[in-house]
């Protein structure tokens, strides 16, 4: 049985491809990789990105990160260190000509803290209200406990 060598996958993009006016726009708000980036499978892989995996694309030079779901390149024919995004990422990450994006997996913490300070004001809000429901879910489950508790204790 061969094992795989569990190991960081990052892609290092020279040449990012808008396709704000393309016939084939970027779908959402996502990032496209080349297909043989991406695993077909559901089966996690240390070499390939899964569909709609969120992954991290930074902007080396100007120290920007942005949370992001990665799909196949489609009909793009893109080609080894290439990569198409959306113009709405393009302009979150402050792109220009020469800047190095690098793509890697995102932690599950990234992409909490990522939309808790999310630009877009319905996202941000959403998550800070979710985040309350589990505080306050917390914070109920231990005042029942309590309160059961109290009451076993006064009735012996």
């Amino acid at each position: 049985m061969k094992t795989i060598e569990k190991k960081e996958l990052t892609l290092v993009v020279k040449k990012p491809v808008t396709t704000c006016g393309d016939k084939n726009p970027v779908k959402g708000n996502g990032v496209q990789v080349p297909n043989w980036n991406i695993n077909p499978t559901a089966q996690d892989r240390a070499d390939k990105f899964r569909r709609r995996e969120a992954v991290t694309v930074e902007n080396e030079t100007a120290g920007i990160k942005v949370v992001k779901y990665v799909s196949g390149g489609g009909a793009k024919n893109l080609k080894a260190g290439e990569m198409a995004i959306s113009y709405d990422t393009k302009a979150e990450l402050c792109l220009d000509e020469g800047d190095e994006i690098i793509i890697r997996r995102a932690t599950k913490m990234e992409v909490w803290k990522y939309y808790y300070n999310h630009p877009d004001v319905g996202e941000r809000l959403s998550m800070r209200l979710a985040f309350g429901g589990v505080i306050f879910g917390v914070v109920g489950a231990v005042l029942g406990v309590t309160g059961v508790a109290l009451a076993i204790v006064s009735m012996m």
